[in-house]
């Protein structure tokens, strides 16, 4: 059943000791519509006011036990009453002092004896009119507040359980009501179905798809419900997003107390509360999304290196089945010549022929060609580090350009140079550096064969933790796919080059922790850049 809200009529205390007076001021007041109260002295009007406060009251200054003035005093000096109007009544023309008195300790207006009664009730209206603005703005001050604390209330939870119990529970205590219980509709891709409710006495009662827990309790608007279970009237307020009902908010009452107010601050704290639920679940939604998510990529990570693990170990499988090939290739070479003059100096021993010296000078020099590959295999796969200390590159490379200079001098190759001398925090293996750069440089200068304004550039450089040395050449320059093998074993972009060159000058870089890289185009030339530690 619906029901409209009925105004109260004002109250109004007159406190008079004259009954003449006090017939006559209730007439007039009771014939405007108003709820009248009297008090024959000021004792009296105190002791009515603890139990009920008027609107307004109609004050006699000069009354037994408690004069007006002590009256009001007595009202100021308590914020529950101080802000009652109050309109003095003085019967002295003569003293106007007095009603300027009751003015400066707390009354409204004053009127004098015998009055207009039309202009006392005009008074009265505007007196009361003020009070209504007063009372209405201090509720409206008073509703911010509490939606403002409902708010940093709905911000502090954000567990949708928690959030529900903090919303309950914060309404049983700024309201005046018994219960209150929150329903969530199972259609609403928030929740499964759920309710709660809070009693005043600390009792939680939870029920999984609680269901209508009245007919039609969909319903768009705010009313009140009578006599529904042990509730005597229910305030239900929908929690609606946009054209979807997520649930609905019970406050419950077991008295039959009606109050608009309660009405606006309920309409508008749900709003408040259906936000913070559909924010609540959607953070919710996101911790799991996250934690899947975590899951899953924990998961794929795996995967990836697992498959990386494969990739790599079949990678390995292959370069050891090329480095295999290119080694037997690489010794088989040398060891044909070798194998067939044995056989021939055999057969001249077995027929006593004098044995052919120049068949024996093939088989050393094939032997000791065996032995350089032999040792440029062990630099690759074991550098040799031994010796390394603190030296200046600055030197070393000094030492390089002065080996390098004949066959700079003789291609017409340019040299310019950028050293920083004042590096020498470096610790290597000086030979091992040599070999390096002067690898570097002899095949720069080679990949300039017949270019015009051939340039060799050499740098000597340090960021916050490497010393930097750059060798840059504008010779003929490598591909992609050519970059992508530079360091391999036996690849060589020279015709007759063995293609361990580079890759020794590899391993021995990052044998002493450093990195080497190389930029490339075709027909532009080529830059390596070599980065090594300062000593620690």
């Amino acid at each position: 059943m619906k029901e409209k809200f009925m105004k109260t009529p004002p109250n109004i205390l007159i406190a008079d000791d004259e009954p003449d007076t006090v017939m006559f001021l209730e007439q007039i007041c009771k014939r405007e519509g108003y709820d009248v109260s009297v008090a024959e002295n000021g004792v009296q009007a105190l002791e009515y006011i603890k139990t009920q406060i008027p609107d307004l009251i109609l004050l006699d200054i000069q009354m037994p036990l408690l004069n007006g003035f002590e009256v009001v005093e007595a009202l100021q000096e308590n914020e529950n009453t101080a802000s009652i109007p109050i309109i003095v009544l003085t019967a002295n023309a003569t003293k106007p002092e007095q009603a300027i008195k009751g003015l400066d300790i707390g009354a409204d207006d004053y009127i004098i004896k015998p009055f207009n009664f039309r202009e006392l009730l005009a008074r009265i209206r505007a007196k009361l009119r003020t009070r209504e603005l007063e009372e209405n703005l201090k509720k409206k001050r008073n509703e911010l507040d509490m939606l403002v604390r409902l708010g940093m209330a709905l911000n502090n939870a954000k567990e949708p359980e928690h959030l529900i119990h903090e919303i309950l529970n914060f309404l049983l205590n700024e309201l005046p009501f018994d219960a209150s219980t929150l329903e969530l509709l199972p259609a609403t891709g928030v929740h499964n179905g759920f309710s709660k409710t809070i009693y005043t006495d600390g009792k939680i009662h939870t029920t999984q798809s609680f269901g209508n827990i009245i007919e039609n309790s969909d319903t768009p608007h705010l009313e009140y419900i009578y006599s529904l279970s042990d509730a005597k009237n229910i305030l239900i307020a929908p929690l609606e997003e946009e054209d979807t009902n997520l649930g609905n908010l019970y406050i419950c009452s077991n008295s039959f107390v009606q109050n608009p107010d309660n009405r606006r601050v309920i309409q508008a704290a749900s709003r408040q509360i259906t936000l913070a639920i559909r924010n609540s679940y959607l953070y919710s939604s996101l911790q799991v999304y996250a934690t899947n998510l975590e899951d899953l990529v924990d998961e794929r990570t795996k995967e990836l290196e697992l498959a990386q693990k494969q990739l790599i170990r079949s990678e390995k499988l292959a370069s050891i089945g090329r480095l295999a090939g290119e080694i037997a290739h690489e010794i088989n070479n040398p060891l044909q010549p070798i194998i067939i003059n044995l056989q021939s100096v055999l057969e001249d021993i077995q027929d006593d022929i004098p044995v052919d010296t120049q068949a024996i000078d093939i088989m050393l020099e094939e032997a000791e060609r065996l032995k350089r590959t032999v040792k440029r295999l062990l630099n690759f796969a074991r550098p040799d580090t031994k010796g390394i200390r603190e030296v200046s590159l600055y030197e070393i490379i000094q030492d390089v350009l002065a080996l390098t200079q004949k066959k700079i001098e003789h291609t017409n190759v340019k040299l310019v140079t950028s050293l920083n001398a004042d590096i020498t925090n470096v610790s290597v293996a000086p030979d091992q550096i040599k070999q390096v750069l002067l690898n570097l440089a002899i095949n720069a200068i080679e990949a300039m064969s017949n270019v015009d304004q051939a340039t060799l550039t050499i740098e000597l450089a340090s960021d916050n933790k490497n010393a930097q040395i750059v060798i840059i050449d504008n010779g003929h320059g490598m591909t992609k796919e050519q970059i992508n093998q530079i360091f391999e074993p036996f690849f060589s972009t020279k015709e007759h080059g063995s293609g361990l060159g580079l890759a020794i000058t590899h391993s021995i870089i990052e044998a002493h922790g450093g990195k080497i890289q190389v930029e490339s185009e075709l027909h532009q030339g080529t830059k390596f850049t070599i980065l090594l530690p300062f000593t620690t």
